[in-house]
């Protein structure tokens, strides 16, 4: 049987808006195996980057309990859940949020660098990464120098390089032409299933969301499997 990574139960999300008391996440269960990919569907406003937030704690539930690994985060130190997160969790976004002033090698680096791993063995690490998907002549070049595909490339290496439990990818294919997506997107796939990540991604794109394992609706609040 596959590892939990990661459980959710009866998390709720309410906004306060002058008097009015708005409910983004209504009672959200789910569970995260190893290697197991989801897809979060839904329309704009309906709570998917909110959830996936308070998944890497990124934001607080309003109620609910987060499990990961089997360890409860509620009483968790701000200190502690930076740690956990940093550990446990990588990060993609719409839009790669490199950092300019660094080649593609050094925005990869990062993760492993902010855990205190060694320059030369965090470097060795982030070249075999970007050689893999296809970036090994890119190394020193940085974002300005590289195309809307290239960046989302080493953006999707940075967020694997840390061996992370649970890659969260928001919108990752959101800001590129359709071919690029694809790519992308299938250079996230190879990636997540040499790592054995579990992997959660909010899309739009509906065709990308069914070559996950799972795809879900967030609507009103509620999940429904699709």
């Amino acid at each position: 049987m596959q590892k939990v990574l990661l459980e959710l139960k009866d998390i709720k999300k309410v906004f306060k808006k002058g008097s009015e008391l708005i409910k983004v996440l209504d009672g959200i269960n789910l569970n995260i195996h190893e290697k197991q990919t989801i897809g979060i569907i839904g329309p704009s406003g309906s709570g998917k980057t909110t959830l996936l937030q308070i998944i890497g704690m990124l934001d607080q539930a309003s109620s609910g309990n987060i499990k990961i690994n089997g360890s409860d985060t509620s009483s968790l130190s701000d200190k502690a859940a930076s740690k956990l997160r940093n550990e446990c969790f990588g990060f993609i976004y719409q839009f790669h949020h490199l950092i300019a002033e660094f080649t593609a090698l050094e925005n990869t680096m990062m993760p492993l660098l902010v855990r205190k791993i060694g320059m030369s063995k965090a470097k060795k690490s982030a070249e075999i990464l970007l050689s893999a998907i296809g970036l090994g002549e890119r190394l020193d070049h940085r974002p300005s120098e590289l195309s809307g595909g290239e960046c989302q490339r080493v953006a999707v290496a940075r967020a694997m390089i840390g061996k992370p439990n649970i890659v969260l990818a928001d919108e990752p294919t959101g800001n590129l032409d359709p071919e690029t997506a694809e790519s992308v997107f299938e250079c996230l796939l190879e990636l997540n299933e040499t790592s054995g990540s579990g992997l959660i991604v909010v899309t739009h794109n509906h065709q990308l969301a069914h070559k996950l394992d799972t795809v879900i609706e967030l609507r009103l609040g509620k999940l429904k499997y699709v």
